[in-house]
C-alpha cells in the first residue's frame, strides 16, 4: 500500500512537471540568438554603430566610443 502511494506521488509529479513546461515562453531564448546573430554581422560588415546599439553601458558612463 506504501508504495502504491509513492508510484501515484511520482506520476502526479511527473504530471505537474511536464504540465508547466507547455507555459513557459522558449521564444524567449530566439530572441537572444537573434540578438547574437545581428551584433556578430554588424561587426563582421564594420556597421559598428549598430553594434554599439547591443552594448549595455555601466553604471555613470556617458562617453561615446569612438568609432573612427
Amino acid at each position: 500500500m506504501q508504495r502504491q502511494k509513492h508510484w501515484c506521488l511520482l506520476c502526479l509529479l511527473y504530471i505537474g512537471i511536464v504540465g508547466c513546461s507547455s507555459f513557459i515562453d522558449f521564444r524567449q531564448g530566439n530572441d537572444f540568438g537573434y540578438r547574437v546573430r545581428s551584433f556578430s554581422q554588424a561587426i563582421r560588415w564594420s556597421e559598428f554603430e549598430k553594434a554599439q546599439g547591443y552594448v549595455r553601458r555601466r553604471e555613470g558612463e556617458v562617453q561615446i566610443p569612438d568609432f573612427d
